[in-house]
């Protein structure tokens, strides 16, 4: 017996945002990827990232680097490869990252808007992966090159043979990092370690 997806379907339009609502329909109900990519293009920034809330716990409307983890989930959801927000991606992060090539979740522009408590520049762990390693991950499957890119993912590998994994946010962008990146046999390897 198939169960009905009939009160999920309920569930979204009582309670989803429209870009939500566009990605039930694109993988439920046979939707255009376009109609996600229109609702997702409602995010964005003049300066190319996203913005207003895409992250719902962060209401601010300035571009932010959580916000571009998510946006590119989207992308990578319906299969979006080559687009061009992917590149310009890496363009505003080689100006907001450290010289290691890691990005900070958040800016200060930030905490000039409503969020949730957890959301502050002082409450991530040193050095967290979170979310650069998830950023990193979902660029190499779009096989972006860039070379924030290409210094970012050395700080991931030796961030992630170095150190253990105690956040749950992090732990899944590692993965992500680690089903995605192109080094496979390194990947598995890592990932084996990591998962242990």
């Amino acid at each position: 017996m198939t169960a009905s997806i009939d009160p999920a379907r309920d569930f979204m339009l009582r309670n989803s945002r429209t870009l939500d609502h566009r990605g039930f329909e694109f993988h439920f109900e046979d939707a255009s990827g376009d109609t996600v990519l229109a609702a997702l293009g409602a995010y964005r920034n003049p300066d190319g990232g996203f913005g207003y809330a895409l992250e719902a716990d962060l209401r601010t409307s300035a571009s932010q680097p959580i916000f571009w983890e998510v946006g590119l989930a989207v992308l990578a959801g319906v299969g979006a490869t080559g687009h061009p927000w992917e590149t310009k991606t890496c363009d505003l992060f080689q100006t907001a990252a450290e010289v290691s090539g890691r990005v900070h979740p958040i800016l200060a522009s930030a905490l000039l808007a409503p969020r949730a408590n957890h959301w502050e520049l002082k409450g991530w762990a040193p050095n967290t992966r979170n979310p650069t390693a998830g950023l990193v991950g979902y660029l190499s499957a779009f096989a972006v090159e860039h070379p924030w890119l290409d210094r970012a993912a050395a700080w991931l590998w030796e961030r992630i043979d170095s150190g253990s994994i105690d956040d749950v946010h992090e732990l899944a962008g590692v993965n992500t990092f680690l089903l995605l990146v192109p080094d496979r046999s390194r990947a598995e390897a890592t990932g084996d370690s990591v998962m242990a």
